[in-house]
């Protein structure tokens, strides 16, 4: 028996009979398998490396964040340090305002600092309290400076 190739690539036996081709079907030996465990929902393994890659970027942060409170702020009183927060409403807005304007006039440039690295970092994580400390910066800073800073610390959270 001897096959040919038709014109129209087809092919061909002995007596110009088409043959079927059969083709090897993937599927079903895919359908054979066990389907794997989804945690959580999750169809695909790269989960795995996204949310490890998040939680490390969090706690690397926050550490960063803690350790520039704790090293660039000034000396401060215990009473102080205790209002030294994050504000979550207006009062403990108005305590950080009333705290951090004492020590404006030495540490003007620390506490600049702190500032912006605060507003990227709570940006940056999407962590509320943006707005707080929007208002705490008109509050503290001149109007404009505190406009073109958070302009500024805002397009840096979008590169």
């Amino acid at each position: 028996m001897s096959l040919q190739i038709s014109e129209r690539g087809r092919l061909l036996n002995d007596d110009d009979d088409e043959l079927l081709i059969l083709r090897y079907d993937t599927t079903a030996i895919l359908a054979h398998q066990k389907p794997r465990k989804q945690l959580f929902g999750w169809k695909s393994q790269s989960y795995i490396g996204s949310l490890s890659a998040l939680i490390l970027l969090f706690v690397l942060f926050t550490a960063m964040e803690y350790t520039l409170f704790k090293f660039n702020l000034p000396a401060m009183n215990p009473n102080d340090r205790d209002v030294i927060r994050f504000p979550t409403s207006l009062e403990d807005l108005r305590k950080l305002n009333e705290v951090l304007t004492v020590y404006m006039d030495k540490h003007f440039v620390n506490i600049y600092v702190n500032f912006i690295v605060t507003y990227i970092y709570l940006q940056s994580l999407s962590i509320p309290g943006s707005m707080w400390l929007s208002i705490l910066g008109g509050t503290l800073f001149n109007f404009w400076l505190t406009l073109i800073t958070v302009s500024m610390v805002t397009i840096i959270h979008f590169i």
